[in-house]
């Protein structure tokens, strides 16, 4: 039998016990001002700046609203794949252009916005540079054709609310892990993959939705192998793509709803000029909804 016993506290402890709390310790728990109207239209809530690391000012407006946040708010960060690959998501967390080989027309921007119905931004103003505005403004623009009036704004906030695009919705891609960085040259831009390189294809649907995917391809130095697997491991399709100049290679698939994640894979090879491992560069990803 283990006896345990417990001191009782020492006198040190009980003076730290009463000392008044230090000025930093105390949190002023204030609200954006618009919360309590922003409770009442219900919508996901991009609360930018985004804060990888733990802040209390997204988690005590959402107290007071009550919507669910961008990243939710957890004592541990973990990947979150819609915000790191989804142009719209991404481009308006990180507060920057993001130019991708997929496409991010007002009508694949809205299909994202479908199928992740965000649909309040926030914009804390002592917490964002003139650029980072400038950036998540271009970035509503390009969803709407036009920056929506705010519906609040003042020095400290600005709010605007999105509609919500539920007629906007079909499949759309977007690149993940396993890609060297884009590059252009001109209007011409291109990833390289990176051995393996995840390709994400979202259908926001309920049903099963018929697509036509089609890459863009070419190969670095000599013909090259990809294949294209399902998140499973079954081989879908294997092209010999060619060097020198790109050309389109296709596939059809039906596509389930949520999100699904694909593998395109290929041997690399080092370039003598940059050391890098190149393998096939991969110059544009489009899905095409079937009839």
């Amino acid at each position: 039998r283990v006896r345990r016993s417990c001191s009782p506290p020492s006198a040190l402890s009980q003076t730290l016990e009463l000392l008044p709390p230090r000025t930093q310790d105390i949190r002023q728990f204030t609200a954006a001002p618009f919360a309590a109207e922003l409770r009442a239209r219900p919508g996901a809530v991009a609360d930018l700046p985004f804060d990888w690391q733990e802040n209390g000012r997204a988690l005590i407006n959402q107290i007071a609203h009550q919507q669910p946040i961008v990243g939710g708010y957890v004592a541990r960060w973990p990947l979150y794949p819609t915000v790191s690959y989804v142009p719209l998501l991404r481009r308006l967390v990180e507060m920057k252009p993001f130019v991708d080989i997929v496409p991010q027309h007002p009508a694949d921007l809205a299909a994202m916005q479908c199928a992740f119905p965000l649909r309040h931004v926030v914009l804390y103003k002592p917490a964002l540079t003139a650029a980072d505005q400038d950036a998540v403004e271009t970035t509503l623009r390009d969803l709407l054709g036009a920056l929506p009036q705010p519906r609040f704004d003042n020095t400290d906030y600005r709010w605007y609310e999105l509609p919500l695009m539920h007629d906007a919705c079909r499949p759309f891609a977007a690149t993940g892990s396993g890609w060297h960085d884009l590059e252009t040259n001109g209007e011409r831009r291109w990833r390289w993959i990176d051995g393996q390189g995840e390709l994400w294809l979202t259908n926001p649907t309920v049903t099963e939705v018929p697509i036509q995917l089609d890459l863009r391809l070419e190969s670095f130095a000599t013909t090259r192998s990809l294949e294209l697997r399902a998140h499973t491991g079954t081989l879908l399709a294997r092209w010999h793509v060619a060097p020198g100049i790109d050309r389109s290679y296709r596939i059809g698939l039906r596509l389930a709803p949520g999100m699904q994640r694909f593998t395109l894979s290929t041997p690399g090879e080092r370039d003598p000029l940059t050391g890098r491992d190149l393998s096939i560069a991969v110059l544009a990803i489009d899905v095409i909804v079937m009839p």
